[in-house]
């Protein structure tokens, strides 16, 4: 029974994942590819099987707080307000909150509320400072800025490789746990750097099909709302109000 449950959770959470790809098709395979960069760190860091099995999932779901996130900010071509980037800012708390209901993710929790945060102090949520941030948070910081610089979105185009590279090395030490990078550029030696791709360019613009949005998030909903009412103490939410709280966060509002 347990594992049953615990497959069928990974299953909606992973439909989840599908629904803020629905969102935003510019970063269509997002959460998949810096799944595969954040293993690729972990197993050349040396890193345990069953930590290189909760990088794999926290890369999956290490953005699954901007389900919260209104389209019109998820998908705005041009530059952010300081009020719309302050919403933004507050996607890993929430990812962090609504995964902490799950027992089999618990170690995932500290990584997706952390990812954010700068080897120097300087990230978010908590402005937390070189190894005060959990190694996992770490290398997914490395991960997703790797796959963020790669891929086109609606604001920029997609990298090339060499100024990849070169951003990675100078940000070593602020941005980055120089460990992390080291690990990564390692592992890129080793697996090519053909890994490093940019699935937004192969999309050419496609829309999203509405129908396959709404299909996944009426499960969603339906989803949060029986586990809302049948396990309300797994609904996690440690901080007060606003969108952080995911309880006091309406259904209805959960599609944007």
């Amino acid at each position: 029974m347990k594992v049953s449950l615990s497959l069928t959770n990974e299953r909606h959470l992973l439909h989840m994942v599908q629904a803020v790809d629905l969102r935003a098709p510019f970063a269509m395979g997002h959460f998949q590819t810096v799944s595969r960069y954040a293993v690729l760190i972990a197993q050349e860091m040396g890193l345990p099987s069953p930590m290189v099995e909760m990088m794999r999932k926290a890369g999956l779901l290490h953005d699954i707080g901007k389900f919260w996130i209104p389209d019109e900010i998820l998908t705005k071509p041009g530059r952010l307000t300081s009020e719309e980037y302050a919403l933004v800012q507050q996607h890993p708390v929430i990812g962090a909150n609504v995964l902490e209901g799950f027992p089999s993710l618990v170690e995932v929790v500290p990584m997706i509320r952390h990812h954010h945060e700068r080897f120097d102090g300087k990230g978010y949520p908590n402005g937390l400072t070189g190894v005060e941030i959990p190694l996992g948070a770490r290398i997914l910081n490395v991960a997703d800025t790797v796959e963020a610089m790669a891929s086109d979105r609606p604001y920029k185009k997609g990298y090339p490789l060499e100024k990849i590279l070169s951003i990675l090395q100078e940000e070593v030490g602020q941005q980055f746990d120089p460990d992390v990078v080291k690990a990564f550029m390692q592992g890129l030696g080793k697996a090519g750097t053909d890994i490093i791709n940019n699935p937004g360019a192969e999309l050419g613009g496609n829309p999203v099909d509405p129908e396959s949005f709404q299909l996944l998030a009426s499960a969603l909903m339906n989803w949060l709302q029986f586990r809302l009412t049948r396990f309300p103490n797994e609904a996690a939410s440690q901080n007060a109000g606003g969108v952080n709280n995911v309880e006091s966060t309406p259904l209805t509002t959960l599609n944007g």
